[in-house]
């Protein structure tokens, strides 16, 4: 039936950085203190990957409960995820609701007749990255380890 949007859920907070540049990681930072120290009440972050790829890194917060597509949306485009990506997002969640957000682990090219497989990889930076979110997410109070 047209014009009947039933919303899906999810637990999981993907964020798609598609920079390196310690400007934008900064801004990234600043947000997610801002949102999370702001809606502490509203969430709790019981896990964290971080993985680098060719342009950024991707960022996965598994929360302690499900929350809709369309909230999750909003929290990932204000945390400075691909905006086109959230665009998209926003788009099939309103054409369909049984679609999810997705991140890709691994991106196929062809060049020159070869195909070439690029991905999210554990790097030295994504490690720096994710201890720096953890020690952001501890002082909002909405994450809590054992480390």
């Amino acid at each position: 039936m047209k014009g009947i949007f039933i919303d899906t859920f999810t637990n999981k907070i993907k964020i798609d950085i598609d920079s390196k540049n310690r400007y934008f990681i900064s801004d990234f930072k600043r947000k997610l203190f801002l949102f999370f120290n702001s809606c502490k009440e509203y969430y709790k972050i019981n896990s964290i990957e971080v993985y680098e790829t060719n342009k950024g890194y991707h960022i996965i917060l598994t929360l302690n409960k499900y929350i809709s597509s369309l909230e999750c949306n909003f929290i990932e485009l204000f945390l400075n995820s691909d905006e086109n990506r959230q665009l998209n997002n926003f788009i099939r969640f309103k054409k369909n609701s049984n679609c999810e957000s997705v991140l890709f682990k691994n991106k196929f090219k062809t060049i020159n007749k070869n195909i070439i497989i690029t991905g999210e990889n554990i790097t030295e930076n994504s490690k720096k990255l994710k201890k720096a979110i953890k020690k952001i997410l501890r002082k909002t109070g909405v994450y809590y380890d054992d480390k």
